[in-house]
Parts: structure tokens; C-alpha cells; sequence
């Protein structure tokens, strides 16, 4: 299991969410953060984090990221897909394998000093 530690300055974190969550948790109003916390819609971007009672424990479960770098995904058929992944995405080699959660498996392609390159292989 990895440890993720959320960075906050001055009583604020910045976090990236994909648009797909962003979207649920503008629907729901709660949703929880993989290894954190549960957070709930306050206004605007603004999100505060929350303790959800058993009741609530069900809210859905979102990836985040928070140091990231760029990510480009060329998908089979269709344009590529742009994003963030993890620094810790730097570490591998290119033509490794990995799994990207509720995405799929990809390889590694191309590695530059601050962006990704990957090949979608199958969900």
C-alpha cells in the first residue's frame, strides 16, 4: 500500500480530480478521496473536507493527484487522451507496463523530462 500525504499551505490544498469527477461530485455534493478523506461542495471549486457518518460511508471513491506531471495517452482508435499522473510515473522505463485505476493498462512510450507519453493496451 503507498502513502499519500496531502500538501496544505495556509489551511488550503490544491488537489486535481478528473472532469468525469468533477462532475459527480457537483452531483452528489460529497464524494470521498482514495486514502484521504471524505470532501464535500462548499461553493465554486471551493471544497471543505467532511467526516461522513456510517450512513454516508458509501460515497463514491475518487483518484486524485496533487504534484503531477503531464500525461498523454494515444488511444488505439480516436484522439489521445491528456491528463496527470503521479511523479512517482518518472521512476519507470519506457515499454513498462502500468495500470492507470478506472482507466486500463498502458505502456510507456516516450519519457521526457516533464511529460508522459503512453500507449493504451485494454481496460
Amino acid at each position: 500500500m503507498r502513502e499519500q500525504a496531502l500538501k496544505i499551505e495556509n489551511g488550503k490544498a490544491v488537489i486535481f480530480i478528473s472532469k468525469k469527477d468533477s462532475e459527480l461530485l457537483e452531483k452528489e455534493g460529497k464524494v470521498k478521496l482514495i486514502g484521504l478523506t471524505c470532501i464535500q461542495k462548499s461553493s465554486g471549486k471551493t471544497l471543505t473536507t467532511v467526516c461522513l457518518g456510517e450512513k454516508e460511508a458509501s460515497a463514491h471513491k475518487i483518484h486524485w493527484v496533487q504534484d503531477h506531471i503531464e500525461a498523454e495517452i494515444l488511444m488505439p482508435s480516436g484522439p489521445s487522451k491528456k491528463g496527470f499522473c503521479e511523479p512517482a510515473c518518472l521512476n519507470l522505463k519506457e515499454s513498462d507496463i502500468v495500470q492507470f485505476e478506472r482507466f486500463g493498462f498502458c505502456r510507456l512510450d516516450k519519457k521526457g523530462q516533464e511529460n508522459l507519453v503512453f500507449c493504451y493496451g485494454h481496460q
